[in-house]
């Protein structure tokens, strides 16, 4: 073999393992974007998987309080309402102004609309529980109005003894106004409770609320004979809606 032909053959010794390199290259390549789809279903599952498993808490819980006859049992929505409707003109009044709902999720958002007639100078009271209040759970013991205090209720005077009453602890509160937007952070899972003018607590077994029905800003504005309020609420993560848990009382 001449001299000038090792480089010819160098040449395609090169040419070969650039070859075989090229193709080595691919199917490396073609491993990885395997193994990131692999990966990535895998991760899909997971989460799948997680959401998967609050809904299946709330389609066991749903089964084991059916509706009947005399009971609402518990139902499985998006969003919801409560509605309370007092008209002393014609001695009607209408109260689902209380509900208790189950989160199964961490770290959601509670968002509500609330409006009131009459709107304008007048309010009412909002509120947020933790736990289901209706069950007593999480409770504490509370005092009410110390003997023979004043106490307006529904436009009426009145006086309450002293009494002690158990009520799920209050984690929000406010003085809600015709059109107005509200959120609550709900860090844990489970259960809570949100009423319309006065949280939900009981004595000696029974379910009281006490308070004025609304509020009124500068005590110059007579009590109205007709009052209408609701609020719209639903429970969000991420911007996104979730399916909660409603229990009536």
């Amino acid at each position: 073999m001449t001299e000038t032909a090792y480089p010819k053959h160098r040449r395609v010794l090169i040419a070969v393992l650039y070859t075989l390199l090229i193709i080595s290259l691919g199917i490396n390549l073609s491993l990885y974007s395997k193994n990131v789809e692999y990966t990535k279903t895998i991760a899909d599952i997971s989460r799948a998987l997680e959401n998967q498993n609050p809904l299946m808490v709330l389609r066991n819980m749903t089964m084991s309080n059916p509706e009947t006859r005399y009971l609402q049992g518990t139902r499985i929505v998006s969003g919801s309402r409560l509605h309370l409707l007092k008209d002393r003109l014609n001695n009607r009044c209408s109260c689902e102004d209380d509900i208790a709902f189950y989160v199964p999720y961490k770290n959601a958002s509670l968002e509500m609309r609330f409006y009131l007639k009459p709107s304008e100078g007048y309010s009412q009271g909002l509120y947020l529980q933790r736990g289901d209040a209706y069950r007593n759970e999480s409770g504490i013991l509370v005092s009410g109005n110390p003997d023979d205090e004043q106490v307006i209720f529904d436009g009426v005077s009145t006086y309450f003894y002293n009494m002690t009453v158990w009520q799920s602890p209050v984690i929000w509160e406010t003085e809600a106004r015709n059109g107005e937007k509200y959120m609550v952070e709900l860090t844990d899972e489970g259960w809570y409770t949100l009423s319309l003018w006065s949280p939900v607590c009981f004595s000696a077994g029974t379910l009281e609320k006490s308070g004025s029905m609304i509020l009124e800003d500068n005590h110059t504005l007579p009590y109205p004979d007709v009052i209408d309020s609701w609020v719209e609420f639903r429970v969000t993560r991420d911007g996104e809606p979730l399916l909660l848990l409603l229990k009536y009382n």
